[in-house]
């Protein structure tokens, strides 16, 4: 009946992975997030960390984990369309996308999230 996950750690040894165990994102997580996404991930929000939810990329009621790689930070407005309209999100070699629903985009081309920085 125990709950066995393998444990990612971070610095000063903080767990930033909890699996099935935990609902809601550690600060730990939230820190590490905030490292990664700086700030809201919707395109074009310049929500800052401080002001952003933690949220669920495959929601926690459907099984999805608390984990770094499942989650992203979302200002309360972008939250709550990702989780009612449909979006998805996928990073794939550090780019971060942003799927549309069906309704919106048939073909479901994805979009380019996050934020950007200029190479000096």
């Amino acid at each position: 009946d125990a709950d066995l996950i393998p444990v990612v750690l971070g610095s000063d040894s903080e767990v930033l992975d909890l699996g099935r165990c935990a609902r809601l994102f550690s600060e730990g997580q939230r820190r590490a997030m905030a490292a990664r996404d700086g700030g809201c991930v919707w395109p074009g929000c310049d929500v800052p960390p401080a002001w952003c939810e933690a949220a669920h990329l495959v929601a926690w009621s459907v099984g999805g984990t608390t984990d770094l790689h499942n989650g992203a930070l979302m200002c309360a407005h972008h939250h709550r369309r990702f989780d009612t309209e449909g979006w998805a999100l996928r990073r794939e070699g550090g780019i971060v996308e942003l799927i549309p629903p069906r309704w919106l985009d048939p073909e479901q081309r994805p979009r380019r999230a996050g934020r950007f920085t200029l190479a000096a």
